[in-house]
């Protein structure tokens, strides 16, 4: 008892402390709308949203790599992210036995949080029998690697339970690849389906496996969704974004 009690306060000890600076903050700050109606329903005071402004240096500065060796011959979608379930990698592997092979033959898995594959992704994987179509990564050190994971893929697939804001169809749009998402809030604030994406509701396999067939079968859809993701890069690179953070940090400043 002495233990679960000790745990139980450091967690409140740990809540209090990473809350505080919300509650006392003279102006908070969020790069997704949806954030805003929340914060506010919980009593947090002057709230905003000023959109994300996109640093592409890490792709600037790398140089893309030949060295993964695990990488399919074949076209590949690709998932990047957590092995966590509001990260959908489970929803992604049971719609892979719904993608004609012949249409996309395999699969690869990009995660931060695994350096070797974890239990829960073959338990899933077997039964599912698309073992021989999927490669499991883990964890990539290198910006090189990563870049070359990106644009050896054919598509990228974010199929997302919730998101914070959605970093991974960024890195796609950076790397001119097609997006197959989840429709969450915080990516619709900059994905748009049929423009720059194509969006599918969340925690639904069979709707993501349509989505997915979908998109790498037609060549023209593709090019259109990638075009789309290039035009909405731009503007989350413009000066116009960038000079929305700059005014907001003068104003605080003379504040």
């Amino acid at each position: 008892y002495g233990n679960a009690q000790k745990t139980l306060d450091l967690r409140r000890l740990h809540n209090y402390f990473f809350h505080w600076p919300l509650t006392h903050a003279d102006e908070v700050v969020f790069y997704s709308k949806h954030n805003v109606p929340i914060a506010q329903k919980l009593g947090i005071r002057n709230v905003r949203y000023i959109p994300l402004i996109v640093d592409d240096d890490r792709w600037e500065t790398a140089s893309a790599s030949d060295g993964i060796e695990q990488l399919p011959k074949a076209p590949y979608g690709l998932f990047v992210g957590q092995m966590k379930e509001r990260k959908g990698w489970d929803v992604l592997l049971r719609a892979i036995p719904s993608v004609p092979r012949r249409v996309l033959p395999a699969f690869v898995f990009v995660s931060s949080s695994s350096i070797s594959e974890p239990a829960s992704f073959g338990a899933l994987a077997d039964p599912l029998g698309v073992r021989d179509r999927v490669v499991f990564l883990g964890r990539i050190r290198s910006n090189g690697d990563l870049r070359a994971v990106f644009e050896r893929s054919a598509l990228v697939v974010v199929p997302s339970r919730y998101e914070g804001f959605g970093l991974v169809p960024l890195d796609a749009f950076e790397s001119g690849k097609p997006v197959v998402a989840s429709r969450v809030e915080a990516m619709t604030d900059f994905l748009e389906n049929g423009r720059n994406s194509r969006l599918v509701p969340p925690k639904d396999p069979e709707a993501l496996a349509r989505a997915i067939t979908e998109v790498a079968a037609d060549a023209a859809l593709q090019a259109k969704l990638v075009e789309g993701g290039r035009e909405t890069l731009a503007r989350m690179k413009s000066l116009a974004a960038a000079e929305e953070w700059v005014n907001f940090y003068e104003k605080l400043l003379r504040s």
